[in-house]
């Protein structure tokens, strides 16, 4: 099992892991920091050591596919991972030399569609957070696949490819934190719209599976908390000490949203 960080400043390439979760520039929506192909080539170069994978997570148009094509083109027999959600990436599978990772929030939620486009060539997949412990076990047991999951963020809890707070009121900010008792975090990007919980998840019992990849999400998060957070997780996984996961629950709190929904004691 390995940890992977997504890179949302530049310092973030400083961090411990074992890969990074790149975004790229003007492909790739819930980043704060984008990389062009060439210099996400450079990286993969630069970092030898580490495994990159690559979030191309737009929604696509007709109009778009002939400039994707000339980024898969370039990423050709690269090894960089591609993380998508757009299903045009299985025609490009078909004429080039791509890892694709599975990436459509809410939808990698069972082994069957998982190995489906396994036998499709999409070797790895993500798997969503709105499962329980039961359910991932499950997943586990029966993929093919390669398969990562996030341990710690704020979760995406709603998607629009349109620009809902531009369609609202072109005088707003493109960020926006609401007023209710939640506080879910409204942003708009190149012309769609994600919400996220204000509420960070605590999935790191996951580090107690057989998962091959965990995602450590350092969106909403500063640099020294980053270094602590991936500090105590391989402190875990060598020691198998709880003490570690519960310096990390007194900053980001125990929230497992789905992970219990069944009974803790008809986990298997």
């Amino acid at each position: 099992m390995k940890t992977l960080v997504t890179v949302n400043e530049e310092k973030d390439l400083s961090l411990a892991s074992d890969g990074f979760i790149l975004f790229l520039k003007d492909m790739s929506l819930g980043g704060s920091l984008e990389f062009t192909t060439d210099e996400v080539l450079k990286l993969k170069e630069l970092y030898k050591d580490k495994e990159i994978f690559l979030k191309i997570n737009k929604n696509f148009f007709n109009s778009d596919l002939e400039n994707l094509e000339k980024i898969l083109y370039k990423l050709n027999g690269s090894k960089i991972k591609i993380m998508f959600a757009d299903l045009s990436f299985l025609y490009f599978q078909d004429k080039y030399d791509l890892d694709l990772v599975w990436n459509q929030d809410f939808l990698v939620t069972n082994y069957h569609d998982i190995n489906n486009y396994y036998d499709l060539g999409v070797k790895y997949a993500v798997i969503t957070n709105e499962l329980d412990l039961n359910e991932i076990k499950e997943i586990i047991k029966n993929s093919k696949s390669k398969l990562l999951m996030n341990v710690l963020a704020k979760p995406i809890i709603g998607v629009s490819k349109r620009p809902l707070i531009s369609l609202y009121s072109d005088t707003l900010p493109k960020t926006i934190t609401l007023k209710n008792k939640d506080k879910e975090i409204i942003m708009e990007e190149k012309k769609e719209t994600i919400v996220y919980s204000n509420n960070f998840f605590n999935y790191l019992d996951l580090l107690d599976t057989n998962i091959d990849y965990f995602i450590l999400d350092t969106k909403f998060i500063n640099y020294k908390d980053k270094e602590e957070v991936i500090n105590n997780m391989y402190s875990y996984l060598k020691t198998k000490d709880n003490k570690y996961k519960d310096k990390i629950a007194l900053k980001f709190g125990d929230n497992t949203m789905y992970l219990y929904n069944a009974p803790r004691d008809t986990v298997k």
